[in-house]
């Protein structure tokens, strides 16, 4: 059995434990277990015997559904030959259950909470106790457990820690019961949120993993970033009749593949996660790196800077309401350096374009930049550089737009903000993807390889220069490197190039100087120039 099935069986034991129905009789099992509260050892050992009952009764339960099935030569014949006709459908159906959209009221077969069960006393009754609450099945509870039985077909092993899995809030709970009484509300309101949360997940993958079961067998092809290759075979080699060999059909190829698949990506992308980023408000971000460690203001700082969009000019407003918040310079500094140089979009783009391996390596050089050019400013105390006006403002609360907080208004906002977002980029993107398509039909390998290869001493510096004059974000500028890697020319290079364009690039300093004074705006070019030259000639020398 596969320790990934094995760690999934945890997980939605736990879930079920803190589904709503189960929720409740364990907080009943909570009750009883607490009442000898001046014992921890006793209260401890309470909440293992009730998560062993728990444990037995689904155990025992899978088992008898699995051998029953499994003992019936038509049923099991029946099953192992329609087996994925029979999982992906169930998956769905119960990915729904566990959304509550699909509802179904199961009996409780008189195990519900009462204070009988809350009288009783002994490890035994604890026991017994985790056995009668196994039984008060509910939808979600119930579609949970047949999610776990089906996805690993009755294993022993993977009953077992399902099992103990349901207990292991109930453990938590009774450790905090025996040695901290007083955060046992913090933590029941944590696991209410959590609970939540963690449902809606699960039962997008229980989903999600049935319709991709449904794909494989109607042998549908889900790899939805090919059909943008296939779309481009039919244009160029069917509508338009070009033939393969000519460096006309490779570059148009290439622009109709990357330009569709770019465009897709950024809207799905920006969409799902502008969705998400209307939950957070940027009034209780600030409110929150207030005084907060320096090592978890940075790390925040770079992670928001992360999913902020695409330019310093859209990260402005922010870093003005930092400073204006008493955050530390090093620390709004390291926002404003991430900001431009990573982007949830410009990520998921690099994957699909270059690999994950590629884009994990980008994704660590912005945030180490990001976080040195922080520190490094804060060291030489660069704050009084800062434009004085941006001291003496004041954002008003009621100027920060709030999204509206229903399901419907959210799921308009983040459609707006995507297509807002492409009317912003599209011939950023148009143009980056249009030089990567002429480099990669008209110009020869051997080319650039010639003077950009990693002898060349001097070939990371030009490449920073030269994309100081040019102006795109990290999605325009994608194209361009898919092209040169492809071309030979080292990582280094490329990503130096890539982050001179997006970072320090002329129309980019323009928009910092609103906040810079022109001697801040120098060392800060300054900086940036160097750490991205030192990075170029790192990942030259080691990959």
């Amino acid at each position: 059995m596969e320790i990934g099935l094995l760690l999934t069986s945890v997980w939605l034991g736990i879930l079920t434990s803190i589904s709503p129905c189960t929720l409740t009789t364990n907080i009943a099992a909570v009750s009883y277990i607490g009442q000898k509260v001046g014992k921890p050892y006793y209260v401890m050992l309470s909440g293992l015997f009730y998560t062993l009952g728990r444990t037995t009764l689904y155990t025992i339960l899978g088992l008898v559904l699995s051998l029953s099935f499994s003992s019936i030569p038509i049923v099991s014949q029946f099953l192992q030959s329609n087996m994925p006709y029979i999982v992906a459908p169930s998956l769905i159906i119960i990915g729904l259950m566990i959304l509550d959209i699909i509802k179904i009221k199961l009996p409780n077969f008189g195990f519900g909470l009462n204070k009988s069960n809350n009288d009783k006393r002994g490890l035994l009754k604890s026991f017994v106790l985790g056995v009668l609450f196994a039984m008060a099945l509910c939808p979600v509870s119930a579609a949970l457990f047949l999610g776990n039985l089906i996805q690993t077909q009755g294993n022993v092993l993977s009953l077992i820690l399902y099992g103990i899995g349901t207990g292991l809030p109930v453990i938590a709970i009774a450790f905090i019961l025996a040695f901290s009484v007083k955060n046992i509300a913090k933590v029941h309101s944590k696991i209410v949120v959590f609970e939540k949360w963690a449902r809606r997940i699960t039962g997008i993958v229980f989903v999600a993993g049935g319709f991709y079961y449904l794909s494989t067998i109607l042998g549908i092809n889900l790899n939805i970033l090919s059909w943008f290759t296939f779309l481009a075979d039919y244009v160029v080699y069917d509508m338009l009749a070009i033939a393969k060999n000519l460096p006309l059909a490779s570059a148009l190829h290439f622009f109709i593949e990357d330009v569709t698949k770019i465009f897709f990506l950024l809207f799905l992308v920006t969409g799902f996660v502008s969705f998400f980023r209307s939950y957070l408000n940027p009034e209780k971000v600030r409110e929150y790196l207030e005084n907060k460690p320096k090592w978890l203001a940075y790390l925040i700082a770079i992670l928001l800077g992360a999913v902020t969009p695409f330019c310093s000019c859209s990260s402005i407003p922010l870093f003005i309401g930092f400073i204006e918040a008493g955050i530390p310079f090093g620390v709004t500094m390291s926002f404003l350096i991430t900001s431009p140089l990573i982007n949830e979009v410009a990520i998921v783009i690099l994957a699909a374009s270059l690999g994950w391996h590629v884009t994990l390596i980008y994704l660590a050089t912005g945030m180490i930049i990001g976080l040195f050019g922080g520190l490094i400013m804060e060291k030489f105390h660069m704050e009084k550089y800062v434009e004085s006006y941006v001291y003496n403002i004041r954002m008003a609360r009621n100027k920060i737009i709030q999204v509206k907080e229903t399901l419907t208004q959210r799921t308009k906002y983040a459609v707006n903000y995507s297509f807002e977002i492409i009317k912003k980029v599209w011939p950023y993107i148009l143009l980056g993807v249009g030089i990567g398509s002429f480099l990669h039909g008209f110009v020869p390998s051997e080319f650039m390889s010639e003077y950009l290869n990693k002898e060349s001493l001097f070939a990371v510096p030009a490449s920073v220069l030269i994309g100081i004059p040019l102006y795109s974000n990290a999605i325009g500028i994608i194209p361009i490197a898919e092209v040169l890697l492809s071309k030979g020319i080292p990582i280094g290079t490329v990503f130096s190039m890539m982050m001179s364009v997006v970072a320090i690039s002329l129309p980019e300093l323009i928009i910092l100087r609103k906040v810079m004074t022109t001697k801040l705006l120098s060392y800060f070019v300054l900086l940036m120039f160097l750490m991205i030259i030192l990075m170029g000639y790192f990942y030259n020398i080691i990959l």
